[in-house]
C-alpha cells in the first residue's frame, strides 16, 4: 500500500511495486483474468491471482500456451479461449510433471511446489489438485481488449498510470527537498522468483506451427537503462529518450516538462482514514 511504499528507498522498488502491485493487476483482472471464477472452480481474486497469470503468460512464451489469433463476433466465448494442447500435456504423462517440466516449480516462492497450497481449491489429492492449477493456467482467463497493461482504450488506464506517476513525482520531490530518501540509480528488485522475472528469452523466429521455441538465459529488449523508447519527441525537438534518459525527464523539478498536476498531495479517500504518508 502507499503507506508502507512510502519507506522505500531504491527506484528498483518502486518499479516492482507500481508496476506488480498496482498497475498491472488492475489492467488484468478487470480485462478477463476474473472469468476463470466459473471455469476453473474458485475465486482467483482471493487466491494467487497475480502468480497465475504471470505462471500462465511463462508458458505462453514457452509455447505451451496458445490462443487464437482471431475471433469474429459470433464466434463462442468457449471457441475464443487459451488453451494447452494436448499434445504438450500428453508428452509430461502428469500434471505435476507438466508443472516441474515447464520449470512451474522453480518460480512464485515455490508456490506450486506443494499441491496442498491449492486444497482449498475444493479438490482431493495431489493429482486431482494440480489438474485443477493446470487447467486454470492453461486457460488464463477471458483476454479481452483491455487485457493487457497497454491498452489505451481502458477506462482504468489513464487514472492508474497518472496515479502511479504523482505518487512516485510526490517521492522525487520530497526527497529532493530532503525531507525522505531516495536513492535515484537505476535498480531492479527481484521478488520470489516470479514467473515474469526467467531471464529467459525464448525465441520464436523459426517456429512454425506447433513447434515450441528456444528459450535461453539473456534479459528482454527494452527493459534496460539505456534502451531506447519507441516514442519521442514530447517537446517538438525530434528529441528520443532512453529509459533513463525518460526518467529524468519525467522529474517534478523538470521545467520542460510539459504538464503538471493539480496536487501531489490530494488523496481523498487516504486522508478521510488519517493517511498521510507524506506528512512527517
Amino acid at each position: 500500500e502507499f503507506y508502507s511504499a512510502w519507506n522505500y528507498g531504491s527506484l528498483g522498488k518502486y518499479f516492482n511495486e507500481l508496476n506488480g502491485e498496482l498497475h498491472g493487476p488492475v489492467h488484468i483482472m478487470i480485462g478477463g483474468q476474473w472469468y476463470m471464477n466459473s471455469s476453473a472452480g474458485y475465486n482467483i481474486s482471493t487466491t494467487n491471482g497475480g502468480d497465475f497469470l504471470l505462471a500462465s503468460k511463462w508458458l505462453w512464451r514457452q509455447g505451451f500456451i496458445r490462443c487464437p489469433e482471431l475471433c469474429s463476433d459470433d464466434t463462442p466465448a468457449e471457441k475464443c479461449e487459451c488453451t494447452c494442447p494436448s499434445m504438450y500435456l500428453d508428452s509430461f504423462g502428469s500434471y505435476e510433471n507438466f508443472l516441474k517440466g515447464t520449470g512451474l516449480f522453480n518460480l512464485s516462492d515455490g508456490l506450486f511446489n506443494n499441491w496442498y497450497n491449492f486444497h482449498t481449491f475444493g479438490c482431493s489429492g495431489k493429482e486431482a489438485c494440480y489438474e485443477l492449477v493446470v487447467k486454470a493456467l492453461c486457460h488464463v482467463g477471458h483476454a479481452g481488449e483491455m487485457f493487457t497493461s497497454a491498452a489505451p482504450y481502458d477506462p482504468t488506464f489513464w487514472p492508474i498510470h497518472g496515479l502511479a506517476d504523482r505518487y512516485l513525482q510526490l517521492k522525487r520531490l520530497m526527497a529532493y527537498q530532503n525531507d525522505t530518501m531516495l536513492v535515484s540509480e537505476w535498480d531492479y528488485y527481484h521478488d520470489g522468483m516470479s514467473p515474469s522475472d526467467t531471464h529467459k528469452i525464448c525465441q520464436w523466429g523459426d517456429v512454425t506451427g506447433m513447434e515450441l521455441p528456444t528459450c535461453v538465459s539473456g534479459s528482454c529488449q527494452g527493459h534496460r537503462k539505456d534502451d531506447m523508447l519507441p516514442m519521442g519527441n514530447f517537446l517538438g525537438r525530434g528529441e528520443r529518450y532512453s529509459n533513463w534518459e525518460f526518467f529524468k525527464f519525467m522529474s517534478p523539478m523538470n521545467d520542460d516538462l510539459p504538464y503538471v498536476y493539480d496536487s501531489l498531495t490530494l488523496y481523498p479517500s487516504c486522508i478521510e482514514q488519517g493517511i498521510t504518508w507524506w506528512v512527517g
